[in-house]
């Protein structure tokens, strides 16, 4: 019995080595079934990547190139735009990522946002570090945008990486975003291709003596947005200079220390009430060489100042922002100067946006209104845009382009084109529990204007461009308008209608 017993036990263990043998024997001809499908699979994939091998490295390198769109034809939050671009091309073959990698163009625009989090902040500053390595020699435009609120010690991984001089050399172009002041005042490094520089929103600035960016001898484009105060920048350097949303004490100071060799000012106000002294100016400020100005006006003593010292005797372009704040009639006769300054001027560019009338103010006031002023001491011009006016500063600045009987000559003799932008008025109706968004096109009598201005100067001595920026352009005109705008079409006037700066059919 007991040698039954293992008997028994032996055939078991026997019956499951035999069965266990039949397993693996499945198992192996499932695995070698496996390294079949496996190698089909690779055929093919080598079969899709040797289409990737057909142009040489030259030739790949050069279409990378010219498929990686500039940085502004990319919204914010695409993830394929500029800053992950190479990666993405990367992604697709080892001989991609090859080309790629030591194509230094695909990596000379980067933008990254610089997180307060350490562990995104090292992610961004590993990405930092890759593209200026993969450069090389190439110029860099870098932008980075800052999270609010976060200071030197929170950004510590970037500005190690940035702060290097094999680094900052590479910088073309730097662009910054809401930087902390203590960043800023680290930015003593030698940037010494550094051509561009732009910084919107700077925060926590304390005082500062010597200037930003000193060691940036190439500098030659700055501008500076929603700064709350002046920054000590290398302004005798540069040629053009843009100042968004700034207070008007900082475009002066910006102003007492520009090189005489500027080319292009562009200042915006960031409001119009100011505290302080006004700055010493000499009696007369003179920029031999610039070109093209941007000014928005404000009825007060900085601004007057401004007007009444700056000399400007090669200006060609002026944009002239004079927006709906009141004012006294003290502060027209520093307009007055300043138009008169630049009657001998080359002016041949104007620009009237937001258009306030003081005259308006003084009804029986006999002198001319300051958009005549300013037509009677630019007889240069030739082209006119008329941007964002008031209705009634709209009919004006018409109505003043067409002879009366008591006028021998026109204004603006010159002139030879019309840019009306922003023409439309918002109203906000409300009826019935519901209210609506509606956008009033240019009134009738306005159009009737433009049609007596046009019949004035001959149809084909004056073109005529209508951009209704956002409005919509179906309108019910009078049939006699409609048909004044026609004929004018047809004797051959060129009158031009867009809708977003796109073409549209107005007839």
């Amino acid at each position: 019995m007991f040698d039954q017993h293992f008997n028994d036990e032996a055939q078991f263990l026997e019956e499951e080595v035999r069965r266990v043998d039949q397993e693996l024997r499945r198992f192996e001809g499932m695995l070698r079934e496996s390294h079949k499908q496996r190698v089909q699979l690779l055929r093919r994939l080598n079969a899709i990547h040797s289409r990737t091998r057909l142009l040489p490295d030259e030739v790949l390198s050069l279409v990378f190139q010219s498929i990686a769109l500039p940085m502004k034809k990319y919204p914010d939050d695409c993830l394929l735009g500029p800053k992950f671009f190479p990666v993405l091309l990367g992604s697709v073959s080892y001989h991609w990522r090859q080309v790629a990698w030591s194509t230094p163009s695909l990596w000379s625009t980067l933008r990254l946002d610089v997180p307060k989090a350490e562990h995104l902040q090292r992610s961004a500053a590993a990405m930092l570090a890759f593209c200026l390595r993969n450069v090389a020699f190439f110029p860099v435009t870098l932008t980075l945008k800052f999270e609010p609120g976060s200071r030197l010690s929170d950004i510590d991984h970037i500005s190690e990486v940035l702060f290097r001089d094999e680094n900052t050399r590479k910088i073309r172009n730097l662009h910054l975003a809401h930087p902390p002041g203590s960043f800023l005042s680290h930015c003593f490094c030698p940037f010494s291709q550094l051509l561009e520089l732009s910084i919107q929103a700077p925060r926590d600035m304390g005082e500062c003596r010597s200037p930003l960016f000193a060691g940036a001898p190439l500098l030659r484009r700055i501008s500076l947005s929603d700064s709350l105060r002046a920054l000590v920048l290398p302004w005798s350097t540069v040629t053009f200079i843009e100042l968004k949303r700034v207070s008007i004490l900082s475009a002066l100071h910006c102003l007492l220390h520009a090189s005489p060799s500027l080319a292009e000012f562009h200042f915006t106000i960031l409001d119009h009430n100011h505290e302080g002294n006004p700055p010493q100016m000499p009696d007369t400020l003179t920029f031999p060489h610039l070109e093209c100005l941007t000014w928005s006006f404000r009825p007060n003593q900085f601004s007057d100042l401004f007007l009444r010292r700056i000399r400007l005797p090669v200006l060609r372009s002026l944009v002239w922002h004079q927006n709906d704040y009141g004012g006294g009639r003290e502060w027209v006769s520093g307009v007055h100067i300043f138009f008169q300054n630049l009657s001998s001027a080359p002016l041949t560019t104007l620009t009237l946006s937001q258009m306030f009338e003081y005259t308006r103010m003084f009804p029986s006031a006999p002198e001319p209104s300051i958009i005549e002023y300013i037509y009677l001491h630019t007889p240069h011009v030739e082209i006119l845009r008329l941007d964002d006016l008031r209705e009634s500063s709209l009919s004006n600045a018409l109505s003043l382009l067409i002879p009366t009987s008591s006028t021998v000559e026109h204004h603006l003799p010159k002139l030879r084109a019309i840019e009306v932008t922003d023409c439309s008025n918002d109203y906000y109706l409300q009826g019935g529990g519901t209210s609506r968004g509606y956008r009033k096109i240019l009134d009738d009598h306005v159009l009737f204007k433009v049609v007596m201005l046009l019949r004035d100067h001959g149809t084909e001595g004056l073109g005529l461009t209508i951009d209704f920026n956002g409005g919509v352009t179906r309108v019910e005109w009078p049939m006699e308008l409609k048909e004044a705008l026609r004929a004018i079409v047809r004797d051959g006037a060129n009158i031009s209608v867009l809708e977003k700066g796109k073409r549209v059919d107005w007839l």
